[in-house]
């Protein structure tokens, strides 16, 4: 029932509370795996996540926060599950991390995180 007597609408509760979406968010930014698989495991639509990681991400740019990359991105569910069952790191993140010893870059690890994180800044020369 419309109208000046009318209760006051009810908002509908989030579907997601605030530390889920700067999950979702975080999950998506650093490319663990994609929205359509983010949306299928939570069975929820493409779109719902899409709107959700939209909305936060433009508050943690705000704030400065530049999560970087996953070492390895998922493409299915099952796999990435399967990753959070184990304690095993994927090769390429071994490889990775062997590659970047600081004898071959000339420079400590936190330098060249320090480094990559101001190369990923918006507006850095490329």
């Amino acid at each position: 029932m419309d109208g000046p007597g009318a209760p006051p609408a009810q908002r509908a509760k989030p579907l997601f509370d605030e530390a889920a979406r700067v999950l979702l968010t975080l999950l998506y930014q650093r490319q663990v795996c994609s929205m359509k698989l983010l949306a299928d495991m939570l069975e929820v639509t493409p779109e719902c996540v899409g709107h959700l990681v939209a909305e936060t991400r433009r508050v943690l740019e705000d704030h400065g926060h530049q999560p970087g990359y996953a070492p390895s991105p998922f493409t299915r569910a099952d796999a990435l599950m399967a990753f959070l069952d184990t304690d095993q790191t994927p090769p390429r993140t071994r490889i990775m991390e062997s590659l970047s010893h600081p004898r071959l870059t000339g420079m400590s690890r936190t330098e060249l995180d320090d480094l990559t994180r101001w190369h990923s800044t918006p507006g850095c020369p490329s």
